[in-house]
């Protein structure tokens, strides 16, 4: 397996293409099923699914435990 995307090739017509650098996607992430051409792109995919999961939870947790106050959300704020 490849380290960085930069030691990959750029991909055929037809080849599977990296998700994160669209290089070619010669590895299969297990936990996505996503095309990945290294083990850098594969640690950025997976770096972003987490982050993307931890954003939700706490735009989730917001909602329930601190909702913004109808006054509030229909008002832009200037600075």
């Amino acid at each position: 397996m490849k380290d960085f995307g930069y030691q990959q090739r750029w991909p055929q017509e037809g080849e599977p293409v990296c998700f994160v650098c669209g290089r070619f996607g010669e590895y299969v992430c297990d936990a996505t099923d996503k095309d990945v051409c290294s083990l850098e792109c594969k640690g950025i995919h997976l770096a972003k699914i987490e982050q993307e999961k931890n954003a939700q939870q706490w735009a989730e947790y917001h909602q329930i435990y601190a909702p913004v106050p109808k006054v509030f959300s229909a008002i832009s704020l200037r600075f």
